[in-house]
């Protein structure tokens, strides 16, 4: 194919050189050089890539001698690639066209052309050839598609024979590319049809690499009920509502851990509809976990400043809001994005320093510093835990040894579990000296939610 394109550039070249000299100049301005043009002609052949867009992106990233670009960048180029050497080709060929009766075309001989080519055909045999090289691709590049789809349905099914029906676990590399995470954890994965439903549930209390990510949080949730039960009203000026406050941030735990006990009971489901659910399910708890804790920060570092609670307010709102309903859009469970996904929780967490901030403009930065203190250890318990599960520690170190019991992502949920508590404990102290703080300013007006509990 590339010695017939060279053929029919050089023939083409040949004819604009004998045509007179100001269409040969006009032209040769606008046509491209052979190895552009066959740099081009490759991408069109390589336009398969735009129909490889139905594929999850992960299917290409796997080889990582692919650097700095990968499969998924470069076939999201190939789209407008196409479309601009369709274009151009066009304006060439039709810029051909007009000028070809002007030309004063020599003999065949002179052209050496074989006899059975006259110099008007050759354009029409230019346009035919590269028609024929577009329906080349065109074709490769859906048997490719077919070919990859049967590939993607025959490990799945593979997948599901090597599991028996969810009775066995499998090994990282015996997953369809969908269902793959961390590839330092090796072993241990479940792969349950959701028919077998009964299945999903006894894996609960079964051994398996989610086990101690399903039962940190179910220790979790057992704590934050005691926590809710054995913490009632703490002076006789408490409020309904600081006790609200108090009960919606306990509630709000108690969400992200039954969310997140949730997702990684599903994480084993062979059904790719119900496995994405459910991992969104598992931030959408996270986003109002952080909201409420913000809500907290705010509530009682401006306890005596309503209007300044009711504008933070509905901030922490639009922003949970936000952040519950970013994770339903298609690419957010990508593994391409999973950095993405981190920082975009980090980014909202650290909305809570502007209260930090806004606290020492109106206080000063001692006393906001001291009336806040009680919340590092929880803030310290959440960046360590980031950090483990972003760096994917200790399992890196050694793949394969924590896949059952160790690895970051059950370190990062003892560390969610830790920060849940010292957070409360933060909220319970900022409680007793909210007056002391935040109705120090200088004409402070009197608390609105004044009505205490009896």
């Amino acid at each position: 194919m590339e010695a017939g394109l060279e053929a029919a550039y050089d023939r083409l070249a040949r004819i604009i050189r004998e045509s007179p000299r100001v269409h040969g100049v006009e032209w040769l301005d606008k046509i491209p050089s052979r190895q552009d043009l066959l740099a081009r002609f490759h991408a069109l052949i390589l336009d398969w890539e735009r129909r490889a867009s139905t594929f999850h992106p992960t299917v290409f990233v796997r080889d990582t001698r692919i650097i700095p670009e990968t499969y998924a960048e470069w076939a999201a180029r190939m789209p407008a690639r196409a479309y601009h050497l369709t274009e151009e080709v066009q304006k060439t060929v039709a810029t051909l066209r007009s000028h070809m009766p002007q030309i004063s075309m020599p003999s065949r001989p002179a052209l050496g052309l074989p006899d059975h080519i006259l110099p008007p055909d050759l354009l029409e045999r230019f346009e035919r050839k590269m028609e024929m090289i577009g329906q080349q691709s065109r074709a490769a590049s859906a048997q490719l598609v077919h070919a990859m789809h049967d590939v993607e349905d025959a490990l799945y099914h593979t997948a599901l024979q090597l599991a028996q029906g969810g009775r066995k676990l499998i090994t990282y590399h015996s997953l369809p590319e969908l269902w793959r995470n961390n590839d330092f954890i090796i072993t241990g994965y479940r792969f349950i049809p959701v028919r077998s439903w009964k299945q999903l549930l006894l894996s609960i209390f079964q051994l398996h690499n989610e086990t101690g990510n399903i039962h940190t949080h179910v220790g979790g949730l057992i704590l934050v009920v005691a926590l809710f039960w054995f913490t009632g009203i703490l002076d006789h000026q408490t409020t309904a509502i600081d006790r609200g406050i108090q009960t919606l941030y306990l509630l709000a735990a108690a969400k992200c851990l039954i969310c997140s006990v949730s997702w990684h009971v599903m994480a084993g489901c062979a059904d790719l509809d119900w496995f994405l659910c459910f991992a969104c399910i598992d931030y959408t708890g996270i986003s109002w976990l952080v909201a409420a804790s913000l809500e907290t920060l705010v509530y009682n570092g401006f306890y005596c400043q309503p209007d300044i609670i009711a504008v933070y307010t509905v901030g922490i709102i639009a922003l949970g809001t936000t952040m519950a309903v970013l994770p339903w859009a298609p690419w957010f469970n990508d593994i391409r994005f999973r950095t993405v996904r981190i920082l975009l929780f980090i980014i909202m967490a650290f909305m809570g320093v502007v209260p930090f901030l806004h606290g020492a403009y109106l206080h000063g930065s001692a006393p906001m510093a001291k009336f806040f203190s009680p919340i590092v250890p929880s803030i310290v318990s959440y960046l360590i835990g980031v950090v483990l599960y972003a760096f994917r520690f200790p399992e890196r170190l050694a793949p394969g040894r924590f896949d059952l019991i160790g690895h970051s992502h059950q370190l990062w949920h003892v560390a969610i579990v830790l920060a849940i508590f010292f957070h409360y404990r933060a909220i319970l102290r900022f409680h007793e000296s909210r007056f002391d703080y935040s109705c120090t300013i200088d004409h402070a007006p009197v608390p609105w939610l004044h009505t205490s509990i009896e």
